[in-house]
């Protein structure tokens, strides 16, 4: 895998523990991983944007805990008290977008495909009831069998 961010990268914005850094990298980047596979073999450009969406989640996480952060103050006879629940994952939305982004641009998207069922450039031939199936289980007119130059089968002509 692809090393995309370390502590060092984070020690500018936060003291966090080392061991506990290392802990919440490994978490961040398999997270991103499932979301964004090709962070696994990123070039270095990839690895400097997921760098800096991963050093924001990370320094979110850290500030926020696990489970929210409650501030409370108090002015007199009055009081309050500010609860930031933890999000229900790590990465905004936003974020998820931004690191499948990374994947669009490196070409490494799955997405719809058309399959030509005759060989490039050539134009296929068939027997008129293999318009009917498809070119399926139900065209036995053969053609493929001579490189789509025409039915061999079924009587027909090309």
């Amino acid at each position: 895998m692809a090393i995309i961010i370390t502590p060092e990268d984070l020690a500018p914005f936060a003291t966090i523990d080392v061991v506990q850094t290392q802990a919440m990298i490994d978490d961040a980047l398999a997270m991103a991983t499932m979301v964004a596979p090709c962070l696994s073999t990123a070039t270095d450009e990839q690895a400097a944007v997921a760098r800096a969406i991963l050093r924001r989640a990370i320094l979110r996480w850290n500030d926020s805990g696990v489970s929210g952060a409650v501030t409370q103050r108090s002015a007199g006879p009055f009081s309050e008290s500010v609860t930031s629940g933890g999000s229900k994952g790590l990465f905004w939305p936003s974020e998820i977008t931004a690191l499948q982004d990374i994947c669009k641009s490196a070409g490494t998207t799955r997405g719809a495909f058309t399959i030509k069922p005759a060989i490039s450039g050539q134009r296929a031939v068939h027997d008129p009831i293999c318009d009917l199936v498809f070119f399926g289980p139900g065209c036995t007119c053969g053609s493929n069998l001579n490189r789509y130059e025409g039915p061999i089968f079924n009587g027909g002509t090309p």
